[in-house]
């Protein structure tokens, strides 16, 4: 429970967060350990994807533009590390 206190109280209560002088928030961290979770609890109201997704990494790559017409901002983009070669 402190932990989720925290969290709650000092990542997704934080103001600037919320804030449009930043559009883009790239949150980087160990395998497992919430990171989704925590950006999809921070914002709820945005669109999500991953690029786990065979179509939507393809689309990414073929056409940047279609997908973010697909995705519209606000859009949370997991798995942007991936390399669909391995």
């Amino acid at each position: 429970m402190v932990v989720k206190y925290s969290i709650q109280k000092g990542f997704i209560g934080s103001p600037g967060l919320r804030c449009p002088a930043f559009p883009v928030i790239l949150l980087t961290g160990a395998r497992q350990t919430g990171k989704t979770t925590l950006l999809r609890a921070a914002f709820p109201a945005h669109h999500y994807t991953s690029l786990d997704l065979p179509t939507d990494a393809a689309l990414a790559e073929s056409s940047p533009a279609l997908f973010f017409a697909a995705h519209r901002a606000p859009v949370l983009i997991d798995e942007v590390q991936r390399d669909r070669e391995r």
